[in-house]
């Protein structure tokens, strides 16, 4: 195994619920040791493709697992692993087959009451959400980019855990990093259109630090959450440790940077950033992160 991914592909971890049944991982966007490309978007352009095949040979080899992964295209559709893994198996696919023709469904969501696989969600600005219910033993991910948070996918999800046997009190909730509501700007006729998915929420309409209006993705999800029944204090958004952990892939910045908010992809140079892309035109932060969910009943021990 490389040894850059297997050092440091596991850029932040964080337990479910104090609990070591269950972990939340994020990868960086750059190894500074070895300079490899750690993304996990499918983009099947020369090197890139075969990259994206060699993280993810090494990623499951790490958590001993495979990763499912779908192909997001904004939408609130919700994937039932279990069910999808039954048909699967009827029509006698093997699992490489299997998560292949995961990855190629158009979809945004997944749930499972499996331990045997891991969840993942791509990202690179959108907010990568994690679900579990360690009670009962459901967990779910979804991708909520601007129209999914308009089409409430965090809600979907929960729905679709709790008729797997989640109960609304015990899931637990990780937001991952996104673009913040300080950095995306979008312009006042979208912004009106999102605020008006929340007309009771202030909060989702932003300034930024750029001059213009924006949206604030996580307060509008936040609100989505509520509705949903999920208690506040198991729902996590801020950890120290991923600004802890990232400063070591910390390099100059473009000037425009004069703030640092570690779970902000705008801002954080660890992890990949299409708006970042664009305003830079850096090659190097258009990829896609990965932010998954990985079941566990014991201690992870990192295979090195």
């Amino acid at each position: 195994m490389d040894q850059g991914i297997s050092q440091l592909l596991l850029l932040d971890r964080y337990k479910m619920a104090n609990s070591h049944t269950t972990s939340v991982y994020v990868t960086p966007m750059i190894s500074p040791i070895t300079h490899d490309d750690f993304t996990f978007s499918f983009r099947a352009d020369g090197g890139i493709y075969e990259t994206v095949q060699r993280n993810k040979k090494d990623l499951q080899q790490i958590i001993g697992r495979p990763v499912c992964i779908l192909h997001q295209i904004h939408s609130k559709r919700i994937i039932d692993l279990d069910l999808y893994f039954q048909r699967q198996d009827a029509d006698h696919h093997s699992l490489e087959e299997s998560l292949q023709d995961l990855a190629n469904c158009e979809a945004d969501g997944m749930v499972t009451s499996q331990k045997n696989y891991a969840l993942g969600i791509l990202t690179a600005d959108c907010v990568p959400i994690i679900f579990a219910d360690i009670v009962h033993n459901v967990y779910g991910a979804c991708h909520s980019g601007r129209r999914g948070t308009e089409l409430n996918i965090a809600g979907e999800v929960v729905n679709h855990m709790v008729d797997k046997g989640a109960e609304t009190s015990s899931i637990v909730v990780w937001i991952g990093p996104h673009i913040c509501g300080h950095c995306y700007e979008t312009g006042t006729d979208v912004v009106h259109q999102f605020a008006s998915f929340f007309p009771y929420e202030t909060s989702v309409i932003t300034q930024t630090r750029f001059g213009g209006e924006g949206i604030d993705l996580e307060a509008a999800i936040l609100n989505e959450l509520h509705e949903s029944n999920i208690a506040p204090h198991n729902i996590h958004t801020q950890y120290a440790t991923l600004k802890d952990q990232s400063q070591q892939y910390a390099y100059q910045n473009d000037a425009t940077m004069n703030a640092f908010n570690a779970t902000c992809t705008l801002e954080n140079p660890a992890l990949y950033s299409y708006r970042q892309y664009i305003l830079t035109n850096d090659k190097h932060y258009n990829g896609r992160f990965l932010t998954l969910v990985v079941p566990y009943e014991d201690e992870l021990t990192v295979q090195q």
